[in-house]
């Protein structure tokens, strides 16, 4: 007489079937969604807000891949849109085409984990590329979790185009928010009014500074570092800016030493 498998065998069997069949179901979320917009549409995109997003057909020259890429709106179009939810690569990566975006208080993009929404990567778009360029968002933290995308245009006087967003992809430059105040700061330079700027005195090239600390001697140069809101004149999300002097006459601005996670 053969004898059955116990209630607590088939419970765990059933338990390793269900996780087969979710892994299965999980590894080919990412690949079904449109986050490439080659069906020409908005397909598995939600907007949430606004008419500031449309998918455009590329024209001749244009460096978009496929035939298709996503524009967010010119002027006062704005708006709000996310994505389906699927599963994050292993590596924590994500990596896409962008151009242009110079409204860095304004446009943003953002990961997300799809079970409360909480936000695991989030980056002002201060983009400022004339041409696609590809650029990696790293998300570590939630690598193997269920995410969507969330991308938002809330600018009046900037647009910007996407395509062809990649899980798991290893090539491109990893959006890190120190370079991007770094180059915000390198790309504004002509605009500066010398006659107002100090000439024997610490003073960081742009925006909001308070509070220094960290007052040290290395190689020969004194470093200072200071809160800083490199976009405004105003106090805003606080990093941490970074000068250094060999006399403490002349100061050398060093760029942004640190950047809050969100803004």
């Amino acid at each position: 007489m053969k004898k059955r498998p116990s209630s607590l065998s088939i419970i765990a069997m059933l338990g390793l079937l269900s996780i087969l069949v979710s892994c299965k179901e999980a590894s080919s979320v990412s690949s079904s969604l449109n986050l490439d917009f080659e069906k020409g549409d908005l397909s598995e995109w939600n907007l949430i807000s606004g008419q500031g997003f449309s998918v455009k057909r590329k024209t001749e020259g244009e460096e978009a891949k496929g035939n298709y890429y996503l524009s967010s709106g010119a002027n006062e179009e704005m708006g709000s849109l996310t994505s389906s939810p699927f599963v994050l690569a292993d590596n924590g990566k994500i990596s896409f085409l962008y151009k242009d975006g110079e409204d860095h208080d304004n446009i943003t993009i953002s990961l997300k984990r799809y079970i409360d929404d909480s936000s695991v990567y989030s980056s002002p778009a201060y983009l400022s590329s004339s041409s696609f360029s590809r650029a990696i968002i790293y998300a570590p933290s939630a690598k193997g979790e269920e995410v969507y995308l969330s991308l938002v245009d809330a600018s009046i006087t900037s647009s910007f185009a996407l395509d062809d967003f990649f899980n798991g992809d290893e090539e491109g430059t990893l959006l890190d928010e120190n370079l991007i105040s770094s180059s915000y700061e390198a790309d504004h330079l002509s605009s500066l009014n010398e006659r107002y700027r100090h000439h024997y005195h610490a003073m960081p090239s742009f925006g909001w500074c308070n509070d220094p600390n960290g007052f040290i001697f290395f190689n020969g140069r004194a470093h200072l570092f200071f809160q800083h809101h490199p976009y405004s004149s105003s106090w805003g999300p606080m990093h941490w800016g970074h000068l250094s002097s060999s006399d403490f006459i002349t100061w050398k601005d060093e760029g942004t030493a640190l950047s809050p996670e969100e803004s």
